[in-house]
């Protein structure tokens, strides 16, 4: 008897890379991050976000958040914040981010843009609005 060998869809990790690069830089603008406030979040210095930018802006190959990063896996979590958070405002950027810059009951009283900051805020922000969704 034959054994058919394993297919596995190749894995593009620079894609994946570039995609999550840009839906990083994307949230950062919905929410009206500056650079350095982006930068906090993600680990990265605004020098470096701004090179990152620029070169996305201009259509130049860019440098990238990469997997397995500290970076990388900060900017996961901040894109699963944006989907989340989309999904409760109803897709609405001004709604997003006044309750981005505001306090909020059910994270301590606590501004989840000052949150975002640690992996832990972080962390809760992303619970916090997967427990509000699942609620409706």
């Amino acid at each position: 008897m034959e054994t058919l060998p394993s297919v596995r869809p190749a894995i593009d990790v620079a894609e994946d890379e570039r995609v999550l690069t840009r839906a990083v830089l994307d949230v950062g603008s919905r929410l009206g991050l500056t650079t350095a406030e982006l930068g906090r979040i993600v680990g990265l210095s605004q020098r470096t976000l701004s090179k990152i930018r620029s070169a996305f802006d201009a259509g130049r190959d860019a440098p990238r958040l990469r997997v397995g990063s500290k970076p990388f896996e900060l900017g996961l979590q901040l894109v699963r914040i944006d989907r989340s958070l989309n999904a409760l405002v109803g897709g609405s950027e001004d709604e997003a981010r006044a309750w981005w810059r505001n306090r909020v009951t059910g994270l301590q009283n606590r501004c989840p843009q000052d949150q975002a900051r640690t992996v832990t805020g972080l962390i809760n922000i992303a619970n916090y609005l997967d427990a509000s969704r699942a609620r409706g």
